[in-house]
C-alpha cells in the first residue's frame, strides 16, 4: 500500500495533479457558495448528525 500512496503523492505533486487538484477546489469552492447546494447539505449533515451510535 505504501507504493500506492507515494504514486498519489507524486502524481498529485506533478503539474498535471495540481491542475486537477486546482480544478477539484475551484467547482468545491462554487458548490459550497451556492444557496441551494448549501441548503441540500445543510439537511444532509442535520439527517446524519440526529442519529445516535449503537
Amino acid at each position: 500500500m505504501a507504493g500506492l500512496s507515494g504514486k498519489i503523492s507524486k502524481f498529485l505533486a506533478s503539474p498535471q495533479g495540481r491542475r486537477i487538484t486546482g480544478q477539484a477546489v475551484r467547482k468545491a469552492q462554487q458548490l459550497a457558495s451556492d444557496p441551494k447546494t448549501r441548503a441540500q447539505m445543510q439537511r444532509v449533515v442535520s439527517r446524519f448528525g440526529q442519529q445516535r451510535p449503537r
